[in-house]
């Protein structure tokens, strides 16, 4: 596991050990070696794990001190202890390269890996803990058990969920892309049966520090060891690679490799699998070591081989490279140790730890070999000097620390751009090397926390990086400067930099106060705003729309704006209201339809005289009555069948129209009020005129 211990800017390697190999006591134990940025290493004391048979490393700043601590997972409680409590032993970097022990907190039972992450966004390190049991001595099934951190090296009572059988990884990810942290677990077997394979468990987080199980994969090959997250393929999803085993089950055959491609949303593509050069692939690594921007995979196996895989960059890892380490490979790691820009691999075994530098082209130098033995590893600048330090679970916890070559002290400042900055959102991290004389030159690595952002190179002592996968949440960023010939290394203050949260979805209902409704009669819409992850700003905004023409904007207060209005038409209006949304909710709309009517009228027609002579002048008269309050205006239309004979208009209901050319005969007479902007249309009844 990679950390930075000591506050150098350099990064450190943790590894821990199921024994004590270097200690006269059976405890567990993890040594950290210290790199003197050349690929070489130093040696210092250990520390206790704080249990027994610890089987893993993590790192994280658990007090709140700014500095990085290590989380060491214990199978039990200490020599001879009963197994059905394993402990998480929590150890305080002093900054310096040297731990003391911070607290011991009970895990679940047979306590096999520990991860590290702000589960609940409140800027404080959590723990994430795989456990080969699930309790009360039944071990047909393991568990996850989540603690949340207090920050001051203690935490809230575990919250636990069921797992595959036997597991014994877990990683940290954001697989559906909302901003909250995911985990994935690495099991042996699928809950009900071995027969089925390796199997990786997926819990969604809510960001809250709960998670949701939603089932797991096949992960390729037997027996899943270790499981890695990166975006293996380029597409900014993240996929998983998993290191099983066997190839078939009974541990026969080679070990596996496998890739799961990410689909964004939480779920991955079935497992693609590839041979892992040995049997008994125990733990897997990923990083770009031959420079063309993609990610690659090494894998450590049981009888001493590493198979290094070049990826593509898509899905495929058709090249790669074997390495021969010792009788037993246990873990690996792939980290810049020599400082010169090109990854180194480490690994280590029952005959120490090897580094092998890295060419930059995928293949790796010859290795030079240490005598700490250990099965897995953190790796972290734990004395501030920019170069990457190792931590072995050694028998002890074994401080290796970095020696800067340069003589000439350096300050580095840092800065970033926004801050705060929105989630997925380019921040451009900037800085300043300043020493005596000439500008330093060399590299600088940009770290959040003890998790390597990236690196840039400094021109005229300065250097930048712009990304834009931080999490939503508060993070400690630092700028390490590794020295070069002339000047020393130096860390950057810490920068906290604030990336707020992706916005949460809204909901907005509108509802009208009746319809259909009258024409002029008061209507009042209401919208509701509404969010799961809270409750909406007063003031905001919501725009009202009657068929795309923008009625009004109203100010949310309680989350309900309200608009009325007397003066839409007779007809059927869709009217829209829309949430404009802001940084923390996302825009939504709602629709109703309102029905607008005219009142209704009724008209009667009489006609004199009747019956006519022959060219005497006869008058109809139409009477329009109207049902609504509103005076009656327009005109009333005169048919002799169908055929239009003239219009009048309306004068205090009455409409009049006198004809003398009507020729002998019966005449059907109708009178239609046309009507107006508040009143319908009537027709009144037939007046037979008779015209002798």
């Amino acid at each position: 596991m990679v950390g930075e211990f000591n506050g150098d800017g350099k990064p450190d390697i943790a590894v821990d050990n199921v024994v004590s190999l270097g200690s006269p006591s059976s405890l567990g134990s993890v040594g950290v070696l210290f790199g003197n940025g050349d690929g070489t290493f130093q040696a210092l004391p250990g520390y206790a794990s704080g249990g027994s048979q610890a089987d893993s490393v993590a790192t994280g700043d658990f007090n709140g001190d700014g500095r990085l601590d290590l989380a060491i997972a214990n199978l039990c409680l200490g020599p001879g202890a009963d197994c059905s409590t394993g402990t998480i032993g929590l150890l305080s970097g002093n900054g310096d390269g040297s731990f003391h022990l911070l607290s011991i907190v009970e895990s679940g039972p047979y306590t096999n890996a520990v991860a590290v992450g702000d589960f609940d966004n409140d800027g404080k390190a959590d723990l994430a803990v795989a456990n080969y049991c699930k309790g009360n001595g039944d071990c047909s099934t393991g568990s996850l058990t989540v603690r949340l951190g207090k920050g001051d090296g203690t935490f809230r009572p575990a919250t636990v969920y069921g797992s595959g059988t036997r597991p014994y990884s877990v990683a940290v990810g954001d697989f559906n892309r909302d901003g909250k942290p995911d985990l994935v677990v690495a099991n042996d077997c699928a809950p009900a049966s071995c027969g089925y394979g390796g199997w990786l468990a997926i819990y969604l987080g809510h960001g809250d520090g709960t998670f949701d199980p939603v089932g797991g994969y096949n992960s390729g090959g037997y027996y899943a060891e270790s499981v890695v997250v990166g975006d293996l393929n380029g597409d900014g999803k993240l996929d998983l690679a998993v290191a099983n085993v066997a190839s078939n089950v009974g541990y026969g055959g080679n070990g596996r490799v496998a890739v799961l491609l990410g689909n964004g949303d939480g779920t991955f593509q079935p497992a693609v699998p590839y041979d892992a050069g040995g049997m008994y692939a125990w733990k897997i690594a990923v990083g770009d070591v031959n420079a063309d921007g993609k990610l690659d995979l090494a894998v450590a196996t049981n009888y001493g081989l590493v198979r290094v895989f070049l990826g593509k960059g898509d899905d495929t890892f058709p090249v790669w490279s074997d390495y021969t380490i010792g009788s037993a490979a246990f873990s690996v790691a792939l980290q810049d140790f020599n400082g010169n820009g090109k990854p180194d691999l480490l690994v280590t075994s029952d005959r120490g730890t090897s580094v092998l530098l890295g060419k930059g082209d995928g293949t790796f130098e010859a290795q030079t070999n240490y005598l700490v033995a250990g099965l897995e590893m953190a790796i972290g600048d734990f004395n501030g000097d920019a170069k990457p330090d190792v931590a072995l679970n050694g028998g002890d916890v074994f401080i290796l620390l970095n020696v800067s070559s340069g003589n000439v002290q350096t300050t580095t400042a840092l800065t970033s751009s926004p801050n705060p900055s929105r989630y997925r959102e380019d921040v451009t991290f900037t800085v300043t090397v300043s020493g005596t004389g000439a500008n330093p030159a060399g590299m600088v690595t940009f770290r959040d926390g003890a998790k390597s952002l990236g690196t840039g190179t400094l021109n005229s002592g300065v250097a930048t990086l712009v990304t834009s996968t931080l999490s939503a949440g508060r993070h400690s960023i630092t700028a390490v400067y590794g020295g070069d010939a002339n000047y020393s290394g130096s860390t950057s203050a810490v920068l906290k930099q604030v990336v707020l949260a992706p916005p949460s979805a809204s909901t907005t209902v509108v509802e009208t106060s009746g319809s259909p409704s009258m024409v002029k009669q008061l209507v009042t819409f209401t919208a509701t705003v509404s969010s799961p992850d809270g409750p909406i700003p007063d003031g905001e905004l919501v725009t009202f729309s009657d068929n795309g023409v923008v009625l009004t904007s109203i100010s949310l207060a309680g989350g309900v704006a309200s608009y009325s209005t007397s003066a839409l038409k007779a007809k059927t209006h869709v009217i829209k209201a829309t949430y404009a949304g802001d940084a923390t909710f996302k825009p939504s709309t709602g629709r109703v339809t309102q029905v607008v009517v005219k009142y209704s009228t009724t008209t009667v027609l009489s006609s004199s005289p009747n019956p006519s002579a022959y060219g005497q002048r006869v008058t109809f008269t139409a009477t329009v009555t109207p049902t609504g309050p509103y005076p009656l205006t327009g005109t009333v239309k005169f048919w002799d069948g169908t055929t239009a004979i003239g219009t009048a208009g309306l004068h205090n209901g009455v409409a009049k129209l006198s004809k003398s050319t009507l020729a002998v005969g019966t005449h059907p007479i109708t009178a239609q009020y046309l009507g107006d902007a508040v009143s319908d249309k009537s027709t009144s009844s037939v007046v037979n005129q008779g015209v002798q």
